[in-house]
């Protein structure tokens, strides 16, 4: 009989109060410097990646100490539905509840509009593995999932790493450093980051599912009907457009 596989994801403070106060038992503290920001959990995704050989789990990956707040998931009804989805799926995303099923570029295009530019320039200028205006996408934000680790290597290695050098060392990165976010300035690059793996797990197709709480079930299944609507009369549209080309 198969072991039932191990999990841990790595639930990232910045301060005593939120580590006493807010954490979950199910989740490993992991305590983040606040003098440097610039790339929010992506820093801890890295250090992970570099310590994998240390850690024994069949399955990492992190969240923040806002997790309650931003899934509405109960400590009972979220380890339920992870064990269940283990050794099913190599990627288990528990997005908040309220984007999943989220078009990103429409999201940034209407509200965000220096990262959409961003995402246009990477698109147009760079070879990145990611092509965000055109590659479908799995809503990811904040980064919170955890995944086998074979596959959290891979996701680091060959799309994580490349957007740390490009932030890090490319002259088209400068003017890029900040955006406005819930009334303060704020590091650009976590906002580009956030996205990858969602694109990651399409582009490589990595078996992969999310999980919500079922109380918030009317709202995501609505928001993803809404989505396919969209997309059928985007592909229709496209279609028509086509044929009238070839006129």
């Amino acid at each position: 009989m198969n072991a039932r596989p191990t999990w841990e994801c790595h639930q990232i403070y910045y301060d005593a109060l939120s580590k006493t106060r807010v954490l979950n038992s199910l989740f490993v503290p992991h305590e983040r410097n606040q003098t440097n920001l610039k790339y929010y959990e992506n820093d801890v995704i890295l250090e992970l990646y570099n310590s994998i050989s240390t850690i024994k789990s069949d399955y990492i990956g992190t969240t923040s100490w806002r997790f309650a707040e931003k899934t509405r998931f109960s400590t009972i009804e979220f380890r339920k539905k992870i064990e269940k989805s283990l050794g099913k799926f190599d990627v288990i995303f528990f997005t908040p509840f309220n984007h999943i099923g989220e078009n990103n570029v429409k999201r940034n295009k209407e509200a965000y509009p220096a990262l959409y530019q961003l995402q246009v320039m990477f698109d147009k200028k760079f070879n990145f593995d990611v092509k965000f205006l055109t590659d479908k996408w799995t809503a990811s934000y904040c980064n919170y999932w955890i995944a086998k680790k074979t596959v959290f290597n891979e996701y680091v290695e060959t799309v994580l790493i490349p957007f740390y050098e490009f932030f890090e060392n490319n002259s088209d990165a400068i003017g890029l450093r900040e955006i406005k976010h819930a009334g303060k300035q704020t590091p650009i690059a976590p906002f580009v980051m956030e996205l990858l793996m969602g694109y990651f797990v399409n582009k490589s197709k990595i078996p992969h599912t999310t999980i919500w709480p079922d109380r918030c079930n009317d709202f995501v299944e609505s928001r993803k009907s809404r989505l396919h609507k969209a997309q059928s009369a985007m592909a229709r549209l496209f279609k028509i457009c086509r044929a009238q080309t070839a006129k």
